[in-house]
């Protein structure tokens, strides 16, 4: 009997048609021979390659798909695509939309942290909230800072607070010698006006009075020393050497 089957006993449209196809898009690297049946074949690509390791006849090795199998195929793997370059492009867009959220507060703090530097601080608005924990957590913990060096400068020049600034890093010496005009001021029936008042409106006066002292002495050069109770201690000649500091 006969060892194999002709093609044309397999009884398969598409490897009988095989001889009859054109090869010229065969060859390339692998070898490989590509030829595409007719649509009444059922339009299948053959992809093939002879063989000649089993015998001197060679054998041609091969396999065929339909047509619209492939353009199933490279339809969804170019679906793929499209869908991956939109995850890519929206995920491109939210890492900027979130950078740039994530940046004005930093971009703000820096602004403000450039007034605190220059003692502006009346200049500085409030922090916003931030939805970002830790962000938040931030402009919270700047804000209370910023309060509290507006009441820290109530009571210290800032003239004094910027030449420290100034200094950060320099020399400094223990005990330095200098003249100095040193003045002390008190209200008058201080004592007795704050038996009569409640101590909201005491403090209030102060407050009131510190800030005119402060103003007065910050106008003139001077250094504000302490406050003790209702009384100032001020002086001249220092941290800066001025010749006219009593007149001052």
């Amino acid at each position: 009997g006969k060892a194999m089957l002709s093609i044309t006993e397999i009884d398969d449209p598409v490897l009988a048609a095989f001889p009859d196809l054109d090869a010229s898009r065969s060859s390339g690297d692998m070898g490989l021979d590509v030829r595409v049946t007719d649509k009444d074949s059922g339009s299948s690509v053959i992809l093939s390659r002879a063989n000649t390791s089993y015998g001197p006849v060679p054998w041609r090795i091969g396999a065929y798909v339909p047509i619209d199998s492939v353009n199933g195929q490279f339809r969804r793997l170019i679906g793929s695509i499209v869908v991956g370059l939109g995850m890519l492009i929206m995920s491109v867009v939210a890492s900027l939309f979130l950078a740039r959220r994530m940046a004005r507060p930093i971009t703000a703090i820096s602004a403000a942290a450039q007034k605190i530097e220059r003692l502006e601080l009346d200049a500085i608005v409030p922090l916003q909230g931030s939805r970002i924990r830790e962000l938040n957590e931030q402009a919270l913990s700047f804000n209370r800072m910023v309060q509290g060096l507006r009441w820290f400068q109530a009571y210290v020049p800032s003239r004094l607070v910027q030449r420290l600034m100034d200094q950060t890093g320099g020399p400094v010496r223990d005990v330095q010698e200098a003249d100095l005009t040193v003045m002390f001021t008190d209200v008058v029936g201080f004592t007795s006006l704050s038996e009569t008042l409640p101590p909201s409106q005491v403090v209030a006066l102060l407050n009131e009075h510190f800030e005119i002292i402060n103003q007065t002495v910050e106008d003139e050069n001077g250094t504000l020393d302490k406050f003790i109770g209702d009384a100032a201690m001020v002086f001249w000649g220092a941290p800066d050497p001025m010749h006219d500091h009593a007149t001052r």
